[in-house]
């Protein structure tokens, strides 16, 4: 009688966890095959509401061969797979691999949206998606995160952070709020003055990949997170955490990010508009650089973007960037043949003010003005650190920019050659990289030279600028980088073009 008994037990659990399983089918279907009316609904919502150029959502494109779909609530909620060539996606701070084939594999975006039953569309947003595993990522879907060890953060269409959830075995642990970029980075220091004893952040970077060959870097975006106290228990108890988008407007908006990277660069207001766009991408990304830190660049990577927001964030040391007409000058050779040396930007060795040669921005690319834009920039930096630094900040600066200096620290009166040769023994691959990030940002993903990278391209460039002094004794390449060099300032047909200047 007892073994009939407990046959009947396990009998009805088994039925049990059979209804479950039918139920969990019957609320998620994959690869859906909608009617004509329905798609055309949804491309129609998308159209309506696709991101802006601003939006880090901007080169993703929906699928709409593959759809599926769940049904938590009153609302159907459609999941379209996004084709991503940036590889926008999450990054934890325990994330340490950056290997592009482990992202793809733990990592997914998605666009989601939401039909009544009336089959109109009433809202929309991206689900972003970070695994600790493949597997992982196969089961997650809205409200469903299956066994996920990781994160979902969510997005409104207009590409302002929503809501987000921490998951541990697929169940949600914890709220993901927004961060400011001043927030993180005083977390990153370790002197956030929200954080007691005992507690610590956990914070993930909103961000894309950018990939040329084998050469991989993560630029972030904007930061979420949220703290850890005590027994590693957040602020949010699990059973005040909601899952799923929440809609509407949060507090954060692409605009509060940027709004505040240029400060102390200002472009002239004579300066063409294309010149400003070039400025503001290239500050941009320094900053963004320079607040990835060293797990994920080395400090050769950084340390022009570095400087360049140093100089950003500055409140005493303000500069301008102008253009100017400097005409070409005609340099003899001993053999008695003679060529044009053009000047493609000054500096003023006292306030740091910047230059650019109408003749340069006329005839070069976007490319070849934004290097100009960031050479010119560390000659500014360098007058910065000259002559507008004191106490730990200047010996720091010392230590930093040995060749401007004589033995007995005092910096020489012509700093033309020292900046130069500092460059070449500095910064070059730093400049190069935050080049390389410009670049991508701009649609340029392959080096117009096939047999080197876009990031060996880049350095060319700066090779080739500094082609009329001795620093250029220490180019690897000094004809290919004479060659590439003038691609991008005489705009060849085989140079990355010419776009908004």
């Amino acid at each position: 009688m007892k073994t009939t008994s407990n046959m009947k037990k396990y009998l009805s659990k088994f039925s049990m966890v059979i209804l479950l399983l039918v139920i969990s089918v019957a609320c998620r279907k994959d690869n859906v095959t909608l009617m004509p009316d329905e798609l055309a609904e949804l491309k129609s919502f998308y159209a309506r509401n696709m991101p802006t150029a601003k939006s880090i959502f901007k080169n993703t494109s929906p699928n709409w061969s593959k759809i599926s779909s769940v049904k938590p609530d009153d609302l159907t909620v459609y999941e379209i797979t996004l084709n991503n060539p940036d590889r926008v996606g999450l990054m934890s701070n325990t994330s340490k691999t950056k290997d592009l084939d482990k992202f793809e594999q733990t990592h997914a975006l998605k666009l989601l949206l939401f039909v009544n039953e009336q089959g109109k569309v009433e809202k929309g947003c991206y689900m972003l998606i970070e695994a600790s595993t493949a597997a992982e990522l196969i089961n997650v879907h809205y409200k469903r995160a299956g066994n996920l060890n990781g994160n979902v953060v969510y997005y409104n269409l207009n590409g302002a952070m929503s809501n987000g959830v921490a998951y541990v075995n697929g169940k949600a642990k914890r709220r993901i709020s927004y961060l400011s970029e001043s927030e993180i980075m005083a977390i990153k220091r370790g002197d956030d003055s929200r954080m007691t004893q005992g507690c610590s952040m956990f914070y993930i970077e909103t961000g894309y990949m950018g990939c040329i060959y084998d050469y991989c870097t993560w630029y972030s975006t904007g930061y979420v997170g949220f703290p850890i106290c005590g027994n590693g228990g957040g602020q949010h108890p699990e059973n005040d955490v909601e899952e799923g988008f929440e809609g509407g407007i949060s507090n954060y908006s692409e605009s509060t990010v940027s709004a505040a990277l240029i400060k102390e660069i200002k472009v002239d207001t004579t300066v063409r508009p294309c010149v400003d766009i070039i400025a503001s991408i290239v500050i941009s990304k320094a900053a963004q650089i320079q607040n990835v830190l060293s797990d994920m660049l080395t400090l050769a990577n950084v340390n022009a973007s570095a400087s360049i927001t140093t100089m950003a964030n500055s409140s005493t040391y303000k500069i301008k960037i102008g253009e100017h007409l400097f005409n070409d000058l005609t340099k003899y050779n001993a053999d008695g043949s003679s060529s044009l040396i053009r000047t493609n930007g000054i500096t003023n060795d006292t306030t740091g003010y910047i230059y650019l040669n109408k003749l340069m921005i006329n005839d070069g690319t976007d490319l070849a003005i934004a290097a100009t834009l960031i050479h010119e920039l560390m000659h500014s930096y360098m007058v910065y650190g000259i002559h507008h630094t004191s106490g730990v900040e200047k010996d720091i600066f010392r230590d930093m920019n040995t060749f401007l200096f004589d033995q007995s620290g005092t910096a020489f009166t012509n700093q033309g050659i020292p900046q130069h040769i500092q460059m070449a023994n500095t910064y070059v691959d730093s400049m190069a990289s935050l080049l390389t990030s410009y670049a991508i940002s701009r649609g340029i993903l392959v080096s117009p030279d096939s047999s080197i990278s876009l990031n060996e391209y880049c350095k060319d460039i700066f090779w080739q600028n500094l082609q009329h002094s001795q620093a250029y004794f220490a180019a690897p390449n000094k004809s290919r980088s004479m060659n590439n060099g003038e691609r991008e300032y005489k705009n060849t047909f085989n140079s990355t073009k010419k776009k908004k200047c």
